[in-house]
């Protein structure tokens, strides 16, 4: 099995074999202004952290609010149009039944974020 090269850089991990960040560190780290910024932090938090390659609305919902140094309602109330203009944007996928994905271009520059992090 190959090792993400986060892993192999001594990154923190949590003891389900993920990334011990915040949503707060990530969206700190990537310079977030924007709902849209937040939300793909959230969404990096969890591919990276929670180690789940798909997520739901509910998901990203749960993970956005964590981002408490950022987190406003109107986040909450705008998400279905945040979502649709990051899979319009390229930086998410839409899969089956409302879940979504990193894009493999997002998942790639986030992890290349994530090690200057660590």
């Amino acid at each position: 099995t190959a090792v993400s090269p986060l892993k192999q850089l001594g990154g923190p991990q949590s003891s389900n074999d993920g990334f011990d960040f915040s949503v707060d560190m990530i969206a700190t780290h990537r310079a977030a202004a924007s709902a849209a910024d937040i939300v793909t932090a959230a969404c990096v938090h969890l591919h990276f952290v929670q180690d789940r390659n798909e997520f739901d609305r509910a998901a990203i919902l749960t993970t956005v609010k964590d981002a408490k140094s950022f987190y406003k309602e109107t986040i909450s109330n705008n998400l279905t149009n945040t979502l649709k203009s990051l899979v319009k944007a390229g930086l998410l996928l839409s899969r089956s039944s409302g879940n979504y994905a990193l894009a493999n271009a997002t998942r790639i520059a986030a992890e290349a974020s994530l090690a200057q992090i660590g």
